[in-house]
This record gives structure tokens, C-alpha cells and sequence, in this order.
């Protein structure tokens, strides 16, 4: 029994780790979905692009919350709680992404409090605007329900899936960092693949 239990540790733990968009394990996921994990510019444009629609932002939730201790590790900061935006990505009333949005007290204040006023704004309309904000690092991850950012995002995912796929970048702002979670849910890639030249990850 115990050596059941070392193998599903093992295999939460292979669940929950991130890759580099740019190493050669990105070649391990379906081909359709490589390209939307790796798409360097603003995810909402390609969105309304690729469906013929605008894209609609439905805010989940706005809060001040405890980061996940990865989160804390990715964006490199000491401060354990922060603001959470969570929102879903929606065309045509239909929902394609979730996407998650954390940073510290110390990035809304380079951002003059913008970043807590979007409401139903995209996030890429600050960070695609006319100065864009440098990228530190992209990563991917097939997320499955026993990984720690499925638990928290649980109540807005399909409650059936096996596993998903998911991005995440962490931007500055004026050298303060903004972590961006996207979630891709099943019905994205009933979609034609998108035209790989682009330009920034959002």
C-alpha cells in the first residue's frame, strides 16, 4: 500500500509542475494545443480574432487573498497575502478561458490603483498598451484536478475533465511583477489553430 501511495505522490507532483513554454516538453502536448500555450501576444485579441467576436470579460472574483506558496516562489516576493483577480474569458456568451490574476500591494501602486479598477476590462489593455510590460518567464502545465490551482479555481472549472491545459507569465510593471494564470477549457480547441506569428503572451 505504501508503494501506491509513493506512486500517486509522484504523480501529483509530475501534475503540478510547470515547463518552459520554450523547452522541448512543450512538444509533448497535442499539436493544436502547443501553439495556443505558446502564443506570445495578447490571448484576449487572437480570442476575438479566431471567433469572429468580442471578446466579453465576466469577473469570477476580486478579492485581497493568501497566495498559493508557488505563486509566492514565481513571483518572487516575501508578502504571503496579495490581490487575486479571477475572470473568465467568454465570445459569444460562451466561456473559453479562465484566467487568474495575482500581484502585490507594491504593483498596483507603480500602476496608480489601475489594476483595481478594471472591472470588466481586459488585463491586456494595460499590459499590451502602448509601453508593454516585459515578460520574466512563460511556463505550461496539464493541469489535472489534483493540483493545487484546480482546487482553488474548482467552482469555475468543468467539474468532469480529466485534466486541462494551462499558461502562466509573470510580468513587470515598472520591475514589479504580475503573475497571469490562463486556464484553456476543453471547447478552445474545437477551434482552427491560430496563425503562430504574433507577438506577447496575455
Amino acid at each position: 500500500m505504501s508503494k501506491e501511495r509513493d506512486a500517486i505522490a509522484r504523480h501529483i507532483a509530475r501534475a503540478d509542475r510547470w515547463q518552459p513554454t520554450n523547452s522541448p516538453a512543450l512538444r509533448k502536448a497535442p499539436d493544436a494545443i502547443q501553439e495556443w500555450l505558446a502564443w506570445p501576444d495578447s490571448l484576449t485579441e487572437k480570442l476575438a480574432t479566431q471567433l469572429h467576436g468580442r471578446v466579453q470579460i465576466r469577473v469570477l472574483s476580486e478579492r485581497r487573498d493568501r497566495l498559493m506558496a508557488d505563486e509566492r516562489a514565481h513571483l518572487a516576493v516575501v508578502v504571503r497575502t496579495a490581490r487575486v483577480r479571477e475572470v473568465q474569458l467568454e465570445v459569444h456568451e460562451t466561456g473559453y478561458v479562465v484566467a487568474r490574476t495575482v500581484f502585490p500591494d507594491s504593483t498596483a501602486r507603480v500602476m496608480d490603483q489601475a489594476l483595481c479598477r478594471l472591472g470588466n476590462r481586459s488585463l491586456g489593455s494595460l499590459l499590451f498598451g502602448a509601453v508593454r510590460a516585459p515578460v520574466r518567464t512563460r511556463e505550461f502545465l496539464r493541469l489535472t484536478p489534483q493540483a493545487a490551482l484546480w482546487r482553488v479555481l474548482h467552482s469555475s472549472l468543468p467539474s468532469g475533465a480529466s485534466h486541462l491545459w494551462a499558461r502562466r507569465a509573470v510580468h513587470l510593471l515598472d520591475g514589479e511583477p504580475l503573475l497571469v494564470t490562463e486556464i484553456f477549457l476543453a471547447r478552445m480547441f474545437e477551434m482552427a489553430p491560430p496563425n503562430p506569428a504574433g507577438g506577447s503572451f496575455g
